[in-house]
């Protein structure tokens, strides 16, 4: 006899830094992140997942809260990232 049990995979732990720098102020980094490449598709549980757009050729698809505009003939993307929430 195999017993199944739930298994929580949210975790909603935080644990403050054990030392701080003396240096550091508290202030935000003056350093921005930049997205250059999102990688994977979301199409397990999703339908419609992929479009081509008939005037540019282009592929337009969802990964998390990021929409990707692929160009295949340039082999480019271009990144909507103004979602708060995962698209579906």
């Amino acid at each position: 006899e195999v017993s199944i049990s739930k298994i929580s995979y949210f975790v909603s732990e935080f644990f403050p830094p054990t030392t701080i720098e003396d240096d550091d102020d508290g202030s935000r980094p003056d350093k921005k992140l930049r997205l250059d490449w999102v990688y994977g598709f979301r199409g397990r549980d999703v339908k419609q997942n992929l479009v081509v757009l008939p005037s540019s050729g282009e592929l337009v698809y969802f990964v998390a809260a990021v929409v990707v505009l692929y160009d295949r003939k340039f082999s480019s993307q271009k990144h909507y990232l103004g979602h708060s929430e995962e698209v579906t």
